[in-house]
């Protein structure tokens, strides 16, 4: 039962931990979806799956690492900032996909490649990203179903690329 502690202190750790999901305002009016545990290299998971009820619906996550796949569905009324992991490697590329749909009605909302914009896109709707060493972020993501792609660094090209750079 969750009425035990040990039973929701888990669900607690495994939410924000593995599915990252924490809210950032009151209510979860803003939230944060950062998987702490696939932050290091090599991650301990390979994929993680759930559902965190918030006061404005629940927050699904299902984040597949071989499948470089990020599915999060963003209540209404709320806005999130997903971090997608880099894995100690880097990002080669970054899709963010709306409705999980790639299409010409605009369900492409942005590509990020080899750690430059391939397109001025994350601007659109007042998106935005950033990055870390441990991720890149895709912030003031809106209401509805959103699938950010990935494709990593080959082990090793990140820390060539900044040997090269040196």
């Amino acid at each position: 039962s969750m009425a035990h502690p040990w039973g929701s202190g888990a669900t607690a750790f495994l939410s924000q931990s593995a599915l990252g999901v924490r809210p950032t305002a009151p209510g979860y009016a803003t939230f944060d979806v950062v998987p702490a545990l696939f932050g290091a290299a090599p991650s301990p998971l390979a994929f993680a799956r759930g559902r965190v009820p918030t006061p404005r619906g629940a927050v699904e996550v299902d984040l597949q690492l071989d499948g470089g796949a990020f599915a999060v569905r963003v209540p209404k009324g709320t806005v999130a900032r997903v971090g997608v992991p880099k894995l100690g490697r880097g990002l080669r590329s970054l899709r963010w996909e709306e409705d999980g749909e790639d299409g010409p009605d605009g369900a492409l909302r942005a590509a990020w490649f080899n750690g430059s914009e391939a397109a001025a896109r994350f601007a659109l709707d007042g998106a935005c990203h950033h990055e870390d060493e441990r991720f890149v972020y895709v912030c003031a993501l809106p209401a509805g179903r959103h699938t950010l792609r990935f494709a990593h660094h080959p082990a090793g090209a990140a820390a060539a690329a900044a040997r090269d750079d040196a």
